[in-house]
């Protein structure tokens, strides 16, 4: 119950600091993905999804870097919702990747839901996402 409570204490500081950062989370995976995108990117705030999408688009400019930097946000948040005990529908989530990849497909880069699920499980274990995760983590 004591890690419970503290796990949930964790989850509202971490969306506080992002709110506090000018984003505008609707919860901790969101707070988590916005964060990963702006700390990549190097961004003062205020970190609006315009100027974290800005940024993130001119840090990479070719479609397979684009796909690379949104599969290290998807693993960051992923791994953040783990380590505080959120529900992390992973599947889901790949497929939202995938629908928000225009560009990335356009640029014929053709994958499935289930490979950008894997995608972003391999991104997981890699150790700049890890090192990004806890970045978001002691976000305060």
């Amino acid at each position: 119950m004591i890690a419970a409570v503290r796990r949930a204490r964790q989850r509202a500081r971490l969306i506080a600091a992002v709110r506090a950062r000018g984003a505008e989370p609707r919860n901790l995976r969101d707070a988590a993905h916005e964060a990963a995108h702006a700390l990549r990117a190097g961004l003062d705030a205020p970190w609006t999804r315009d100027r974290i999408h800005v940024a993130v688009v001119a840090a990479a400019p070719e479609p397979s870097e684009l796909l690379a930097t949104e599969l290290e946000a998807r693993a960051v948040e992923l791994l953040v919702c783990r380590q505080l005990g959120e529900p992390y529908a992973l599947e889901h989530w790949a497929a939202v990747c995938l629908r928000e990849s225009e560009r990335v497909l356009r640029a014929g880069i053709l994958c499935s839901v289930a490979e950008l699920a894997a995608a972003i499980e391999r991104r997981a274990q890699d150790g700049d996402a890890i090192t990004l995760a806890r970045r978001v983590g002691r976000l305060r």
